[in-house]
């Protein structure tokens, strides 16, 4: 395969100071079953020698392999940068502590392919299930596989529960960035697949892809939140965007939302927003409603989390 030959599958990897668990990921692609893919890693600012590693691994030349180094700007910016600069018409994003399993992408690919080519179109694409580092599998299965849902859909109303993973169409992924929040270093992706499923079907099927490495001590650097308080305005905004646009769901799911209430007031107490913008900020009588019953909690979370803050601080100034 060439250069010039535009790869089926974009393996994406956004990645920081993960040097130690990238040589991981590597072996797992090289093992692959389906090769026409490019590994594109943006490495968004590390300081640990990952540049020479992935370089190494491109002389090499086992796997076609793209490395673009960011300044420091947190997983989502990388992220919309791997979507711009992606090659392929189907993007994977593995994270650079997880691995594939030697079918993966394979998997992904005949799933796709599965579905009717006039169709297509309307999909944003195929997801199936992971494990953990211990062979357990993460959360629940799918109901039936295959099946045909949606990002939100699947939750509400199916219950599915637990981290999956997925191939997504680049295209649609192009059209719904993570939203621009000034000096945010973390949104959660949730905003980004709530968008992503409105007017688009996903197929889900009940094969393990994945292996996320959720035990290990060192945790993901790019997604790691210390201290509530950090990102409360990501937080914030992505359990706001919950309640406004998903309430119609309420009934199938009514304590997801019931804790996006709890959540939504709890970290706009945190960003500074009080109750009377909080207010504003809900759209209909619905939303306000909810928002309403459940602010006694978010106060409630609000205050132990400034208590933990608190308590933090003395133990590390003693």
């Amino acid at each position: 395969m060439t250069e010039t030959n535009v790869p089926a599958i974009t393996v994406f990897t956004p990645t920081y100071n993960r040097a130690h668990t990238l040589p991981r990921l590597y072996r797992s692609l090289l093992e692959q079953t389906f090769r026409d893919f490019e590994w594109l890693i943006i490495d968004d600012g590390s300081t640990d020698g990952t540049e020479a590693l992935v370089g190494g691994w491109m002389s090499e030349g086992l796997i076609r392999i793209r490395y673009i180094y960011q300044p420091n700007g947190g997983k989502h910016t990388a992220f919309d940068h791997g979507v711009r600069e992606a090659r392929a018409p189907l993007f994977a994003s593995i994270d650079s502590d997880d691995v594939a399993l030697p079918h993966t992408l394979e998997a992904y690919l005949r799933e796709w392919k599965s579905i009717d080519d006039t169709d297509r179109k309307n999909y944003s694409g195929v997801s199936g299930l992971c494990i953990d580092d211990r062979g357990d599998l993460v959360g629940t299965r799918y109901p039936f596989s295959p099946m045909t849902s949606d990002l939100v859909e699947i939750r509400y109303r199916w219950h599915v529960r637990g981290d999956k993973h997925g191939c997504y169409a680049t295209g649609v992924l192009r059209e719904h960035p993570f939203p621009h929040i000034e000096g945010a270093k973390f949104i959660p992706e949730g905003v980004v697949w709530s968008q992503v499923a409105k007017g688009r079907k996903h197929r889900f099927f009940n094969e393990v892809v994945l292996k996320k490495y959720i035990y290990e001590s060192a945790g993901n650097q790019l997604t790691k939140v210390p201290n509530p308080s950090l990102h409360a305005r990501t937080h914030a905004f992505w359990h706001q965007g919950k309640i406004n646009d998903e309430l119609h769901w309420f009934k199938s799911d009514p304590v997801a939302f019931l804790r996006s209430g709890c959540h939504y007031s709890r970290f706009s107490f945190h960003s500074g927003h009080d109750p009377a913008l909080q207010f504003r900020q809900m759209i209909g009588w619905k939303s306000r409603t909810l928002w309403l019953v459940t602010l006694p909690f978010g106060i409630g979370l609000y205050c132990r989390d400034l208590w933990k803050i608190r308590r933090m601080q003395q133990q590390e100034a003693g």
